[in-house]
């Protein structure tokens, strides 16, 4: 992304912040290290839940209850605690290596005072981000799993009023969301010795684009890292749906994780956060019978005239946007560039020209090979040239099937994209976003040929156990709970991707499907009758005909019985 469209965006994103709500959790923060005061060593009975209702033993607190400082999760279970008290009143030391559960808390004080009780404290006493290195190093650290919980404590301190590194950092936790946003900003990975060293590089260029500079504006920071989140966040795609290099994109994954409606999504926050950059969006749906007549141009019947079928030339829809955009484009053209016309060839600059998207969902069911024609070369030698004068034809436009009959009409404006020398031509405009959605389970038509597969970014979705984590615990559900159920979730994934039948991720069930215990549960504990309700009505159908493909008929409900234990039903 380019700094100038980066600052444009971060300029217009309302994320309608509530301040005291971040000034009361800071407050509280403030007050819970005051009263740890110089100790060094974490109290035991703060990092383990004391009873059911306990929801301020820290690492809750900073996984569930403490979210506006951003989503510290370590993991999908519990385990990243590295040491937790379970429901059923056992107590759990990730740092064994063979029984991990006890039932007595003296079985694993030594591993908590030797691992975390002075980790804790050395980060809350931390009084320089080098400092916060060093100790990230360090094989305490590093033996930690859940660390996303121990970068959210260097954060929440570095937003104190006393810390010496107030607002260096952003609260940012996920090593794949660091990465992603650090390729954003075009920040040097390899420049970094660790993930907060990392954060704090990111966070360094964030403030330089958005040309915050050293601010001490709570607000501008809160409006900054919640831009940067927005900018990774799956359930919008927007780092893949903004980025002006890459016109052509390929969304796919399993049914029900989340393909449509991110793209969607998407597009929508984007033209609600600049419809000057973000214009239209075409969305459309290719199935077996959807030809190129619908999608570029073919001979119609009309009416009936003189008793006979009144045939006439139609754009199909892509066509059609096409020539739509390419006038605005000349209009742009006109209004930012025509008074320097000598020397407009050298002062274009494209990235700041309005985009748009033409979105195929389930684009692998149709034959793309007759859908696109000699189209489909001009996926990658997109047209630049929107200047209204036209004189020869260029490798970025072609002749179509009805190019010849279409010169021969009266009034065919319309049906043209460009005109040159009385000639029909078509292309596609460079700033045309073509997005494809696709289920990577529906092998009824399978027709990306290389020739095509190449001028399309992939990008994979899959089950989000986090978005299933979020919806529960935001509707109550008891965090345990939650915890189990994602378990019996991803053992169910596990089943049909690797162990049981072996199909691999694209054939996963998505994270939609397993939501579905939201409309079947009324308590707000997930009972075995909930989850066989959601087997039952929403996986079994798809489960069964993924077990068709690696079993015979007769071995179908061997499997199916293993999938609802793994399941735990």
């Amino acid at each position: 992304m380019k700094q100038e469209i980066f600052k444009e965006l971060y300029d217009k994103f309302d994320g309608q912040f509530q301040i005291g709500n971040y000034q009361k959790n800071l407050t509280y923060w403030k007050k819970y290290v005051d009263e740890l005061g110089d100790i060094e060593e974490f109290p035991i009975d703060k990092w383990i839940k004391q009873d059911e209702n306990d929801k301020t033993y820290l690492p809750s607190y900073l996984e569930h209850q403490e979210k506006l400082f951003g989503h510290a999760r370590p993991g999908l279970s519990s385990n990243g605690y590295m040491i937790y008290k379970h429901s059923k009143g056992q107590f759990y030391d990730g740092y064994q290596k063979k029984d991990k559960f006890f039932d007595d808390i003296s079985k694993i004080e030594n591993d908590y005072n030797s691992n975390i009780s002075k980790l804790i404290m050395k980060l809350i006493h931390a009084v320089s981000l080098e400092e916060i290195y060093e100790i990230e190093k360090s094989d305490e650290y590093q033996k930690f799993s859940g660390k996303q919980l121990l970068r959210k404590i260097s954060v929440l301190m570095s937003m104190l009023e006393t810390t010496n590194y107030k607002y260096e950092l952003t609260w940012i936790y996920r090593d794949e969301s660091l990465y992603s946003i650090a390729e954003i900003l075009d920040v040097d990975t390899n420049e970094c010795e660790t993930k907060l060293q990392l954060n704090n590089h990111i966070y360094s260029r964030a403030k330089i684009w958005a040309e915050i500079g050293e601010s001490s504006d709570l607000l501008a920071h809160i409006k900054l890292t919640e831009f940067l989140w927005f900018l990774t966040d799956t359930s919008y795609n927007v780092k893949e749906l903004s980025d002006i290099n890459v016109n052509n994109i390929i969304f796919h994954g399993a049914p029900g994780t989340g393909k449509t409606y991110s793209v969607s999504n998407g597009i929508e926050k984007l033209q609600s956060i600049n419809s000057t950059l973000y214009k239209d969006a075409l969305f459309t749906q290719f199935h077996p019978s959807y030809t190129y007549q619908d999608f570029i141009e073919g001979i119609k019947p009309v009416g009936i005239v003189g008793g006979s079928l009144d045939l006439k030339v139609i754009n199909g829809t892509f066509k059609d946007f096409c020539i739509r955009v390419k006038k605005e484009n000349e209009k742009y053209y006109s209004e930012h560039y025509e008074e320097h016309k000598t020397d407009a060839e050298k002062s274009i600059t494209f990235e700041n020209w309005p985009q748009y998207f033409y979105v195929v969902d389930e684009i692998n069911r149709g034959n793309l090979s007759n859908i696109f024609g000699e189209t489909f070369t001009l996926l990658e030698n997109r047209d630049y040239d929107f200047s209204g004068e036209y004189t020869k034809p260029s490798s970025n436009l072609v002749s179509t099937a009805l190019s010849r009959v279409i010169e021969t009409v009266d009034n065919n404006d319309e049906l043209i994209y460009k005109k040159i020398n009385d000639r029909a031509f078509f292309g596609i405009p460079f700033n045309i976003h073509f997005v494809g959605i696709m289920n990577d389970v529906d092998r009824s038509i399978d027709p990306f040929d290389l020739a095509l597969r190449r001028r399309f970014k992939w990008v994979p979705m899959f089950c989000n156990y986090e978005i299933i984590e979020d919806l529960l615990i935001e509707k109550g559900f008891n965090e345990e709970t939650v915890s189990d159920y994602i378990e019996s979730c991803k053992k169910l994934n596990d089943y049909i991707c690797n162990k049981g039948l072996g199909l691999g991720r694209s054939y996963e069930i998505g994270h939609a499907f397993f939501l579905k215990i939201l409309n079947v549960s009324n308590q707000k504990r997930i009972t075995k009758t909930a989850k066989n309700i959601v087997f039952e009505n929403f996986i079994l159908g798809t489960l069964q005909e993924y077990i068709r493909q690696v079993a015979d008929e007769s071995e179908v409900n061997d499997y199916v019985k293993k999938a609802q234990n793994e399941f735990g039903i």
